[in-house]
């Protein structure tokens, strides 16, 4: 039967055909199935992220840190909307930034716009150096420090875009960088730069780029922070080129020599359970021989640092370090007296078969052990998973502290998403009711943590349930939250 036969035929049985209009569209289909969630949870999530966008340009001040949450989240799931969305909060921030009568509020209004225009991956240096120069002037009682200020912003923004730069063309990173001169200051940036260029092939442009940032470094005017970036790029330098190593670790031990090293720069080394205490320098040090892939390097850098040398000539010399796990200040961890991987051999089908020893194990065990047993028996044994929940449940009132009890909850709800596939409307009440006394004791912010998780599990089951809730609460920061967390929690049902 052809398809006009089958049409006449639904047309005179008086069938409905399935409306066009209702049915999602193809942008809609073809994000979804991307991002592997159906259709109807991206729209939910959209739906959830329109709220909090229409929220958040109500808040006072504006939540910078939300702003750039619901940035990235736009253009992940509606991307054509993205760009208007950021543009719009951008030009918030600029008429607030206009209305500002002190220095803080200057501050953040800058700081927020350019860590939206950043958060955009279309928007290239040029861009955002034209967003800085286009931004209004700070008022008169503040305008030396918001103006120095501002500067500053255009050198992040510049960092920021060499970082991107050096993985997408890092010959127009290094064009950037070097513009001012021979000399690079930038360590961080430079190492990043040079990485990238050796990796495309221009091993030349690389190290001429570390031989320029070696010599901009100047051990007699850096600071702690400066000289600690540019131990950073000492590490990933000589592994590019080893014959730099002497030099480049030679000014770094001037600057370090120089300063007033605090004394949480001391560290000690352990082997064969003998302590041995490193100063600052050979602390310092020892962490550049940790990633020196190159053995002769290495003992060259040894050399420079004799007391380093003799220590670990004490323990058998640089070798050690590669051959020693616990000389390179590794550390076993704790091990529980009862974990889950012994509970889950010991009691695997042996719900049915012996439960007295179930429950005897089970009441020798903590309650992070018997989540984490849940979780691992989900697939393997879910009557075992399902039985050490339900012990875990009636374990957690026995916990003292209130906020290590809400930690728990969160725990238990996320394994009992894993193992049941669902959250037992029972132990959400209970969660809603542990998020209040939180609050009634003044814990607002761990009440807000565990309130907004609870929600967006809620959303997970009942999406429109979860969505009244929220919209009837007033607007404010927590209302935020939740928004925020129902959209992570619909676009990603199953974590």
């Amino acid at each position: 039967m052809n398809f006009l036969v089958r049409l006449s035929l639904i047309v005179l049985l008086g069938l409905a055909l399935p409306s066009f209009a209702e049915q999602p569209s193809k942008e809609l289909k073809r994000t979804a199935h991307r991002m592997h969630i159906s259709a109807e949870q991206l729209n939910n999530a959209r739906e959830a992220l329109q709220d909090a966008t229409d929220l958040a340009k109500k808040i006072e001040p504006y939540p910078a840190d939300q702003l750039f949450i619901i940035s990235q989240t736009w253009f992940q799931l509606n991307h054509s909307k993205a760009k208007g969305v950021v543009e719009s909060f951008i030009g918030d921030l600029h008429s607030r930034a206009a209305d500002c009568v002190d220095l803080p509020c200057y501050q953040q209004a800058l700081s927020t716009a350019l860590m939206l225009v950043q958060s955009n991956p279309e928007i290239g240096y040029q861009e955002a150096a034209q967003a800085l120069q286009g931004w209004p002037d700070p008022k008169d009682s503040f305008s030396d420090s918001a103006t120095a200020f501002r500067d500053n912003m255009q050198a992040q923004v510049k960092r920021q875009a060499l970082f991107r730069m050096a993985n997408s063309d890092p010959e127009q990173a290094l064009a950037l960088l070097t513009q001012s001169g021979d000399s690079v200051t930038d360590a961080p940036v430079a190492g990043t730069v040079a990485q990238a260029l050796l990796n495309s092939g221009k091993r030349d442009s690389a190290l001429k780029l570390i031989d320029q940032t070696i010599s901009g470094f100047d051990p007699s005017t850096a600071d702690r922070n400066t000289t600690m970036e540019y131990k950073n790029f000492v590490q990933l330098a000589i592994n590019i080129d080893p014959v730099r190593a002497s030099t480049a670790v030679t000014r770094l031990l001037t600057a370090l020599t120089a300063q007033d090293s605090p004394a949480s720069c001391n560290s000690t080394l352990n082997s064969s359970n003998t302590p041995i205490n490193l100063t600052c320098t050979e602390s310092t040090v020892l962490d550049i021989l940790r990633c020196t892939r190159m053995p002769g390097a290495a003992q060259k850098i040894l050399d420079l640092v004799p007391s380093l040398k003799s220590k670990l000539n004490n323990i058998g010399g640089i070798d050690t370090l590669y051959s020693n796990p616990s000389a390179m200040g590794a550390t076993d961890p704790a091990s529980q007296a009862m974990n889950a991987s012994n509970l889950l051999h010991d009691l695997r089908g042996k719900t049915e078969s012996d439960p007295m020893l179930v429950m005897k194990k089970f009441d020798n065990a903590n309650i992070e052990s018997l989540i984490n047993l849940a979780m691992s028996a989900g697939y393997q044994d879910p009557d075992l998973g399902s039985l050490a929940l339900e012990k875990a449940r009636q374990s957690l009132s026995e916990i003292q502290s209130i906020e290590k009890r809400a930690s728990s909850m969160q725990n238990l709800v996320r394994a009992a998403r894993q193992v049941d596939g669902e959250v037992d409307p029972d132990l959400l009440e209970d969660g809603f009711i542990l998020a209040d006394q939180l609050r009634q004791e003044s814990k607002n912010g761990a009440a807000d943590q565990l309130g907004a998780f609870l929600v967006s599990e809620l959303s997970k089951d009942s999406f429109g349930q979860a969505m009244g809730y929220v919209r009837s609460m007033e607007d404010g920061r927590f209302k935020l939250l939740c928004l925020i967390q129902i959209v992570q929690a619909v676009r990603q049902p199953n974590l």
